[in-house]
């Protein structure tokens, strides 16, 4: 490249330009190629669907004449729980948080408390239908100092390798706990969709049991996205470049 630019006699001056120009640009990439390197990322997680969570205030039912608060069904190894769902928007599910209790002395240091399977399911006839993905995680655990119904809530977030769901689809969302204390309660939420019940191996069934319908739930899409600082710097590059071709 720099051959083409070599003169024998004095250079024109518009040459010379010519030639400083392009040395200007390449150095320009350059520098961009490094951005480029050394751009660091961040993870920006969007709520795409959620059901919100009730701590209380709600979720009652009535029996004997007498107004009993409850923490929600158990959706552990002889049990599980799943919602109905429906997405606005194409996307990639690859986190989930979702509130619960735990009856425990201390269960923030017990053993395989936070083990939990999470899964997501076509729909059939309104019910869970044909298993599309499930993921065996620790969820992480933060104690929210709110007890429902006597027992401590916890707020369990969990992330797992993407599941790609369309839009306008009932999908089912179900989280097990297979830790060993088997005293997980998925408690109630505000509003959302049908949920469904499975005892042991029976078939799945829709959940009707006052103040423990429907449970909560948020589901996230995670997209990785440059950090403000160094899109400015990106900038300030581009500008580099710019100028040198007025040059």
């Amino acid at each position: 490249m720099l051959g083409a630019f070599f003169c024998m006699s004095p250079c024109r001056p518009s040459r010379l330009r010519a030639f400083s120009t392009v040395m200007r640009i390449k150095q320009s990439m350059k520098i961009l190629g490094m951005l480029g390197v050394l751009m660091p990322i961040v993870a920006n997680a969007a709520v795409i669907y959620e059901n919100p969570w009730d701590n209380g205030v709600g979720g009652t039912w009535t029996s004997g004449g007498f107004v009993i608060s409850d923490a929600g069904a158990f959706s552990q190894t002889d049990q599980r729980l799943a919602s109905e769902f429906v997405l606005a928007s194409t996307a990639r599910v690859d986190r989930a948080t979702w509130y619960g209790t735990m009856f425990s002395p201390d269960p923030l240091n017990t053993g395989n408390t936070w083990n939990f399977d999470v899964s997501f399911f076509s729909d059939d006839a309104g019910l869970p239908g044909t298993l599309l993905s499930s993921r065996s995680v620790v969820a992480s655990a933060t104690d929210t100092g709110i007890d429902v119904a006597g027992e401590r809530s916890y707020l369990f977030d969990v992330s797992f390798a993407g599941v790609d769901l369309n839009a306008g689809s009932p999908y089912w969302f179900s989280v097990q706990n297979t830790g060993s204390q088997n005293t997980f309660r998925w408690t109630a939420a505000t509003s959302g969709l049908t949920t469904a019940i499975a005892m042991n191996t029976d078939p799945w069934r829709v959940l009707t049991d006052e103040g423990r319908t429907p449970v909560n739930f948020a589901l996230d899409q995670t997209a990785d996205v440059p950090e403000p600082a160094t899109l400015a710097l990106l900038g300030i590059g581009l500008l580099g470049i710019g100028a040198a071709r007025r040059k």
